[in-house]
């Protein structure tokens, strides 16, 4: 009897513990996802990388690097971008004449030739 008392008198205080940890992390999931929105430029249209990079320049701005657009993919900044296109130019090349692209479907990293026309959204650091 007294063990039924004693998790009578827990269970409330985890339960509170559990919707208290819940909301908390996702105050903390908002205020990444907004401070990280706030990183991104607006679709800026699909160019060629070497158009990408002077685009992004002309902003004030650089094409983001695959880790960064990784970041955004895992911290879902890109909802709202799978309108634009599926295809983002990174700042990493593979060599003097291809560049690494990220497709928002998949998280699937490749490589595409400069000449490629990729959809671009430019980083701020």
């Amino acid at each position: 009897m007294k063990m039924y008392r004693t998790f009578k008198f827990f269970l409330p205080i985890v339960l509170l513990y559990v919707f208290d940890f819940n909301v908390s992390l996702e105050a903390q999931n908002q205020k990444l996802l907004k401070k990280e929105s706030n990183r991104w430029s607006s679709y800026q249209g699909r160019l060629s990388w070497q158009a990408a990079k002077l685009k992004c320049s002309s902003i004030g701005m650089r094409l983001p690097s695959i880790k960064e657009l990784k970041f955004a993919f895992t911290a879902n900044v890109i909802s709202e971008w799978e309108v634009d296109n599926f295809f983002y130019w990174s700042s990493d090349e593979f060599d003097k004449t291809h560049a690494f692209v990220f497709s928002i479907f998949d998280a699937n990293v490749s490589d595409e030739i400069h000449e490629f026309y990729a959809s671009v959204r430019c980083f701020r650091k």
